[in-house]
């Protein structure tokens, strides 16, 4: 798995400047290292505005164009950031990292987490998926909802990343 982060991210920023600017930061194999990497990982109030990072499978980088991204979408959670919303990205990293409660059919679906932090008091969190199945993707949202501890008010969008960019042979 790779803990990736990001720098200032623009608008209109290409593909290849982002993936430029793009810095595998740690990967991991063993459960010793990945404490050592969740004790460290920085916390949504510790970050800047406009920060990014990037938590994801081995060999998957946070891109659509990513061969294991395409076909697949991204399920959105905007959270206020609060004395909670530490906690609640703690909880989700931890269900992604440890196979969503040994749940393989939810963990063969989700390809990696992003927290980014939009507004000075509110965070994004995406959970890119495999798949484009709205069934599927709700079904993660009340999943991390119930074990990530998500307040009730909190709901989700789900987006599909685009197609139009790639031909039949990928």
């Amino acid at each position: 798995m790779y803990y990736s982060s990001g720098v200032d991210h623009r608008k209109n920023m290409t593909k290849e400047d982002f993936e430029l600017h793009l810095n595998p930061m740690h990967k991991f194999d063993t459960a010793e290292e990945f404490w050592e990497l969740f004790l460290c990982m920085k916390l949504p109030s510790q970050l800047h505005l406009k920060s990014k990072i990037f938590v994801f499978k081995r060999d998957i980088l946070p891109t659509w164009e990513h061969e294991d991204n395409r076909g697949g979408g991204r399920i959105y959670i905007k959270i206020p950031l609060n004395k909670e919303t530490d906690e609640i990205w703690q909880n989700i990293a931890l269900e992604m990292l440890c196979g969503f409660g040994n749940k393989s059919y939810l963990d063969k679906a989700v390809n990696g987490i992003e927290l980014s932090v939009r507004q000075t008091d509110m965070i994004c969190i995406a959970v890119w998926v495999n798949t484009r199945d709205f069934r599927q993707a709700r079904e993660i949202f009340f999943h991390l909802k119930k074990s990530a501890s998500l307040p009730k008010f909190i709901e989700f969008d789900f987006a599909e990343h685009p197609m139009k960019y790639f031909n039949k042979n990928g």
